[in-house]
């Protein structure tokens, strides 16, 4: 996504997957944790985009009657499953797309 100049870091689409994963509750427990990108970038986020990805995970464990994460370790390896799922299901959907078309889904997806 970052080749198409649709997010300018990549830690920012990272985290844009992780929101969209949490938002559409979409399923992590298939995630391997071998060979997976990570949040090693996280301090690079905005604080509010940090503090809004950890409230939207506890919100969503405690939804779905799951432990909230015990430590800073397990939160991030909570959101980086999240971001995964989401990468993996937003490069389905975006497919063929220009980033334009890209752009405009985002947009409709933020607000």
């Amino acid at each position: 996504m970052k080749e198409r100049a649709v997010f300018g870091r990549q830690i920012d689409a990272y985290a844009f997957a992780a929101a969209y994963a949490m938002k559409n509750n979409l399923d992590i427990s298939d995630i391997k944790m071998i060979d997976r990108s990570d949040l090693e970038e996280v301090s690079t986020l905005d604080d509010e985009v940090r503090l809004a990805l950890e409230a939207s995970l506890h919100s969503l464990q405690k939804r779905n009657g799951q432990p909230e994460p015990g430590d800073s370790q397990q939160l991030m390896d909570l959101i980086s499953r999240y971001a995964e799922v989401g990468l993996a299901s937003l490069q389905t959907q975006w497919t063929g797309k220009t980033s334009i078309q890209i752009q405009d889904k985002i947009r409709s997806e933020i607000s």
